[in-house]
């Protein structure tokens, strides 16, 4: 097994001590570079610059927009449907309507999911189309207000408890 300080000592060796201002100097001054880039010019691991940026006093953000999937602090609005407690209340309607029961084996109880009978893509569609005007990234946090009084996204009827298994066999038999 390789010894993985003696790795990142080589590593460290590889960039002279005279190049580790300029690489602090760079991390600071460019908010969008991230350890990764910088290690790209230097031909090491991003590690590596982590750990001069920490030898400096500088601690390397793991989050935010130096990040190359960061998306400018907007959670994508089907995202947040999908997550939030209406969404669950939801689910939990429909199982109780079901009593916690597989519609389609029933099997009661265990792994149990509420599947879209009207896709949830299709009303999250037909939601968007009526709202426009407004923009999904940049209006998300209004969307999403109005999302919560957009009834189809909460009728239990367009909703049926199967068990994960069952679930799972709807969507990749495409019925």
């Amino acid at each position: 097994m390789r010894d993985r300080r003696e790795e990142a000592r080589k590593a460290l060796e590889k960039i002279p001590v005279s190049e580790h201002k300029v690489i602090c100097s760079r991390y600071k001054d460019n908010k969008n570079q991230s350890c990764s880039d910088i290690a790209k010019d230097y031909g090491v691991h991003k590690t590596t610059i982590a750990n001069i940026l920490n030898k400096n006093g500088i601690v390397p953000e793991h989050k935010g927009a130096r990040i190359k999937s960061y998306k400018g602090g907007i959670t994508p609005l089907h995202t947040r449907i999908r997550n939030c407690e209406k969404n669950i209340a939801w689910k939990q309607d429909c199982m109780e309507r079901d009593s916690y029961t597989c519609q389609k084996t029933n099997q009661h109880g265990g792994k149990l999911e509420v599947h879209h009978i009207k896709t949830f893509s299709q009303v999250f569609e037909e939601f968007l189309s009526l709202n426009s005007d407004l923009n999904p990234e940049n209006d998300c946090d209004q969307l999403f207000d109005l999302v919560q009084h957009y009834k189809p996204f909460w009728d239990i009827n367009n909703g049926i408890t199967f068990s994960e298994e069952t679930h799972h066999n709807i969507h990749t038999s495409g019925v």
